[in-house]
């Protein structure tokens, strides 16, 4: 899996459940581009199990409700998050540099993720033998 933050997120839910995880990236040093996203509930919970939930909190913004209004300003709809239970009834509006960062430092502090960056992945088995592909062409 790569270092995006979808990759990030499933080496850290994995690394909870295997001895080792591996996590190659093409990319020299791994980083997010784009604005911002929303988490919902249900992302909030996985991101709560990993305890980044709290530091997520301190550098997004909560949700409780999205308002559609006409181009005159009227209200036209309103939408409330559902209640998930363990008070996740909001969303998060957080910069996707921010949840990157927040993923990455988990995945650097564990001793089950290997990182490789700057690799490419260019086979695996079931067995868990993966070959990669080093910027020099070079097979490791």
């Amino acid at each position: 899996m790569g270092a995006g933050i979808g990759g990030l997120a499933a080496a850290a839910v994995l690394s909870r459940v295997v001895p080792r995880v591996a996590l190659i990236e093409r990319a020299e040093r791994p980083a997010e581009i784009g604005a911002a996203l929303a988490l919902q509930p249900n992302g909030m919970a996985v991101l709560d199990q990993l305890g980044l939930l709290a530091p997520l909190l301190d550098v997004g913004t909560r949700i409780e409700r999205m308002d559609i209004r006409s181009a005159s300003g009227t209200i036209l709809a309103t939408g409330r998050m559902p209640d998930l239970g363990d008070e996740l009834d909001y969303a998060v509006a957080v910069r996707r540099t921010d949840l990157h960062r927040l993923l990455l430092d988990t995945i650097t502090s564990t001793k089950r993720v290997h990182t490789r960056f700057g690799c490419t992945a260019v086979s695996a088995d079931p067995a868990g033998a993966v070959i990669i592909k080093a910027r020099a062409d070079q097979v490791s």
